[in-house]
């Protein structure tokens, strides 16, 4: 008898014990999700505060006749003939993503073929100025390696540049924010957990 009621009273304590420590994590957690919460709240009113000031910041620099740009990269699939997605218009549809762009006032700076098939690399034999081979050089320390870029192109990225002066200003408003949100400082871009 003397063993059931111990084996019970034991039972109860553990049980009351296991309660009491759930109900501490429970608590423990509130308090977690209340704090991300704050630090949460804080954060995204820097990061409006931080917007709004580097806002303020171009808006001074274009009105005293300062051109600024904005930069994107757009990814073009075009294969080594020069057919975008051959089944959807070949060149003309390279030329209409081109003129899309531009009618927006984009500018094309640069263009980088995208290959399939690498890079091969080889150490680099003296240079050859008769040489037809575009090579690049990569130094890995102690010698110098040729690296030639190899495959098929399946594609090119479209390097463009968009000018911002004191006439477009207010209309390209959301590009320059959504810029200013894409280069937030590290601090306001750490994720809360």
């Amino acid at each position: 008898m003397f063993n059931k009621a111990k084996k019970a009273e034991q039972r109860e304590l553990q049980r009351l014990a296991d309660q009491e420590a759930r109900e501490l994590q429970a608590e423990a957690a509130r308090l977690h999700a209340e704090e991300v919460a704050r630090l949460r709240r804080e954060r995204d009113a820097a990061i409006v505060r931080h917007s709004d000031e580097e806002f303020a910041r171009l808006r001074r620099l274009v009105e005293s006749g300062t051109t600024m740009y904005l930069h994107r990269e757009q990814y073009l699939p075009v294969d080594g003939q020069m057919n975008v997605l051959s089944a959807a218009g070949g060149v003309s549809r390279l030329l209409d993503e081109m003129n899309r762009f531009g009618l927006q006032g984009w500018e094309v700076v640069s263009l980088v073929p995208r290959t399939h098939g690498g890079f091969t690399s080889h150490k680099a034999p003296k240079a050859d100025p008769a040489s037809a081979i575009n090579t690049g050089t990569m130094n890995l320390g102690t010698d110098a390696r040729a690296v030639v870029m190899g495959g098929h192109s399946v594609g090119v990225y479209a390097f463009l540049r968009y000018a911002v002066n004191e006439r477009n200003f207010a209309s390209s408003e959301a590009a320059i924010r959504a810029t200013i949100t894409e280069l937030l400082p590290e601090h306001l871009r750490t994720p809360i957990v």
